[in-house]
């Protein structure tokens, strides 16, 4: 594997990892903001989606685990744009920033698809 997949792939465990190991710092904050748009059981579902973060984030770097850490976050961000970064009901500053996070993951998405074939 060239140094610049190497890299690419680090940058990307490191967007994961990083977030995952947030949500846990700030997991109360995370459950109210989920418990407030109506998620089920937000302390689990929080708890579950950092640790497969966490967890997929580090197994993009092995490359007998790749294909399926990739698959796994991708299924993640997938549901994680559409369900709270649901830009297209917000208006004004909210809408604005919720596209933009909406569109980094669509990159990130490319970049997920990208380490599955590699």
């Amino acid at each position: 594997m060239s140094i610049v997949s190497t890299v690419a792939l680090a940058c990307l465990a490191l967007n994961f990892v990083r977030a995952g190991c947030v949500h846990f710092l700030r997991f109360h904050a995370m459950c109210s903001m989920l418990a407030v748009r109506g998620w089920p059981a937000p302390r689990t579902m929080l708890a579950a989606g950092s640790a497969v973060q966490i967890a997929a984030g580090l197994g993009l770097l092995w490359s007998p685990s790749r294909h399926a850490c990739a698959i796994a976050l991708l299924a993640f961000t997938i549901c994680a744009s559409v369900t709270l970064l649901d830009f297209w009901r917000l208006s004004g500053p909210e809408r604005v920033g919720a596209a933009n996070g909406f569109f980094s993951n669509v990159a990130v998405c490319g970049g997920l698809l990208l380490a599955s074939v590699s």
